[in-house]
């Protein structure tokens, strides 16, 4: 269920190049295979979109007479990158002297990225899915120089949990 409702939302961020980014999805499932998918040339200018971890629990609540069940909720913890491809040579911010701040990856990708992440352009689970979601909780780590993946990637390590009610 969560693989298909990222894979659609980053379908409906690229249609709509959300953020100024077109925007590419895969779901790896782990960190050590980024490797084996290969960025094509077409989709450089792109955001990526990882999917590399998905636990999913459920949890009941009891009613105190019976002891019946009450509500159940099943919950997804999943970790995403979501990146953009960047030149080797670039400042964080201002590390190499001469180089304006305008320059940086800061402003050119992990800015822009940081005021895309947001809960709202993730949380269409009505739309996706037909049924109600609620994000539980979001972070988003910054990663300037990640040592993951075949390309000069810098972008964000997202840790979000979702859940839905399904009694």
């Amino acid at each position: 269920m969560i693989v298909d409702y990222l894979k659609e939302v980053v379908s409906k961020l690229d249609e709509s190049r959300e953020c100024g980014f077109c925007w590419v999805f895969s779901a790896p499932l782990e960190d050590q295979t980024g490797n084996i998918r290969q960025v094509r040339d077409d989709e450089c200018e792109c955001a990526h979109l990882y999917l590399t971890r998905l636990n999913i629990s459920e949890s009941h609540s009891f009613g105190s007479v019976f002891h019946s069940v009450l509500e159940k909720r099943k919950s997804y913890n999943i970790t995403f990158f979501v990146m953009l491809e960047a030149e080797l040579s670039e400042n964080n911010w201002d590390e190499i002297p001469n180089h304006p701040i305008e320059e940086s990856r800061w402003v050119k990708y992990l800015k822009p990225l940081a005021d895309c992440l947001t809960i709202n352009n993730f949380n269409h689970g009505c739309k996706v899915l037909g049924y109600p979601i609620r994000f539980t909780s979001w972070n988003a780590e910054c990663l300037p120089n990640p040592n993951i993946y075949d390309r000069n990637f810098v972008g964000y390590r997202v840790s979000a949990t979702i859940e839905k009610q399904i009694l």
